[in-house]
């Protein structure tokens, strides 16, 4: 008979840790609003979720990436979504001169006027407007190569605010080439902000160029004479 009852005592001690366990390993809390215990209280402050046996006893607390439904139990724990970057403005110059076979560069004489022939424009490729006054410096690199410049005009752009994607053309009256330019092929180039005055996300693509050949006149012979900038 005591063999009896030791056995049955035995019985309810395995089932009682098999239920607890059980608990544990399915993550089945039960939590209740009474409990007050310091443990519990640090486990809520952490927004984690306090884990109990099956006799109301705090066993444990979840946090962070353990919870099941995210750091704070509030859902599924996701990255949070990346800031837009800011908006940007960016000039680039367009320049071209009327005249000339086509895809050949433009013919003009040294100490012609070729302010009228030119066609001179900014677009703003960025994604910001801009009502900033910047320069745009024309001038002369060559003949033949990029180590000898002639500044030949500059011009301040207007306060009307330029949007994103548009494009503004500047009128040209005067940009006379020196007399004393010989003969060859030259870049005609612009310069969009040449006083650096705009902050750009690119500043590598404010310059353009067209090529035009000068033809000297009035006989100056040797080789290029150094110009003076405007």
């Amino acid at each position: 008979m005591h063999s009896l009852q030791y056995g049955r005592g035995q019985w309810f001690l395995a089932t009682l840790f098999a239920i607890v366990i059980g608990a544990i390993s399915f993550n089945t809390p039960l939590v209740s609003a009474a409990i007050t215990q310091d443990d519990v209280t640090a486990c809520a402050d952490k927004h984690g979720i306090g884990q109990f046996d099956v006799q109301g006893n705090y066993i444990g607390c979840l946090i962070g990436p353990d919870l099941p439904n995210g750091p704070n139990g509030e859902g599924p724990s996701e990255d949070p979504a990346p800031s837009p970057p800011p908006a940007f403005v960016d000039l680039m110059a367009q320049i071209d001169i009327k005249g000339g076979p086509h895809g050949q560069p433009a013919a003009v004489r040294s100490g012609e006027n070729i302010g009228p022939r030119m066609h001179l424009a900014v677009q703003n490729t960025g994604e910001k407007s801009i009502s900033d006054v910047f320069q745009i410096a024309v001038g002369l690199y060559g003949p033949g190569d990029l180590l000898h410049y002639t500044r030949l005009k500059t011009i301040t752009s207007s306060k009307s605010k330029l949007l994103p994607g548009q494009s503004r053309s500047y009128p040209v009256d005067e940009a006379v080439l020196p007399r004393t330019a010989v003969s060859g092929i030259y870049q005609l180039c612009a310069e969009v902000d040449s006083a650096h005055q705009v902050r750009e996300v690119d500043e590598n693509n404010n310059l353009a160029c067209t090529p035009i050949s000068i033809m000297q006149s009035g006989g100056v012979k040797g080789e290029t004479a150094k110009f003076k900038a405007e």
